[in-house]
């Protein structure tokens, strides 16, 4: 991606590359950070000029979790998968490294997403990343706390 670290970084404040948190700008006019920019456009169906606010094309790690899985390279690069590994030193604090076992004794980069002997951890850790045992969390969490403690009540001194 880049010829060492100072390439890098410059790739990444050049938005070139994403970083999570993204890189932030600041607003002219309030001198708030962001990373949002402001577009404007015509509509016949509303005179004048229109506005619309959108995150940069560098940011979409402002908005979803960055979750990197990844098997353990060893046996001298035989064992795991040799093309990936731990990011977040790179790509910023905001990313989750979860360094796996490899499932394979052998050459694992197509493997993330395979079925293999049990246990199959990298499967669990898969579905952990993408929410998908987010119903099975909250049904477990309706168990140990009551439905009506979780909605939202205005205290009762609130004006109506």
């Amino acid at each position: 991606m880049a010829d060492g670290r100072a390439a890098f970084d410059k790739l990444v404040a050049d938005r070139v590359l994403p970083a999570c948190p993204p890189v932030t700008e600041t607003e002219a006019k309030t001198g708030h950070l962001r990373v949002t920019y402001d577009g404007s456009y015509s509509s016949p169906f509303r005179p004048g000029r229109s506005s619309f606010r959108t995150f940069h094309h560098a940011a979409p790690f402002a908005v979803t979790r960055w979750t990197n899985l990844y098997f353990k390279v060893r046996r001298w690069g035989l064992a795991g998968d040799i093309v990936s590994g731990p990011v977040a030193p790179m790509f910023g604090p905001w990313v989750r490294d979860v360094a796996m076992p490899s499932p394979r004794w052998w050459l694992a980069h197509t493997c993330y997403w395979r079925r293999v002997k049990p246990p199959d951890a990298h499967l669990e850790e898969l579905r952990l990343a993408l929410g998908l045992r987010a119903r099975w969390d909250i049904v477990s969490l309706l168990k140990r706390v009551p439905p009506y403690a979780l909605v939202f009540r205005s205290p009762p001194d609130a004006p109506e």
